[in-house]
């Protein structure tokens, strides 16, 4: 499933492939107990939300649900490709909340 909602988040199908991340595949390893899988699937989502324009949103979930993970996991590269994209969506975040 993760693989469609990619395909449709290419082609621009971005509510569709939020939906399939949110209701279809993230239930999924909520269930198995994948913590590592999950975060990389919120960092999908927040990837979508950053498209959406949903800033804050976006950057809440990198920052509470996949930044924590990772670095619980020791996982130094992922930690970092996280940080760049936090990095990648304040300016846009700053310049949508001045007025």
């Amino acid at each position: 499933m993760g693989k469609i909602a990619n395909v449709l988040q290419e082609r621009g199908e971005l509510d569709e492939a939020l939906r399939i991340h949110r209701e279809e595949e993230l239930p999924v390893y909520e269930r198995l107990g994948s913590v590592h899988e999950r975060a990389v699937t919120m960092s999908r989502v927040a990837g979508i939300l950053h498209l959406q324009g949903k800033l804050d949103e976006a950057l809440r979930v990198q920052r509470e649900e996949v930044l924590p993970v990772y670095e619980r996991l020791g996982l130094q590269r992922d930690v970092v490709v996280t940080q760049a994209n936090i990095a990648t969506i304040l300016p846009a975040a700053a310049q949508a909340q001045s007025p």
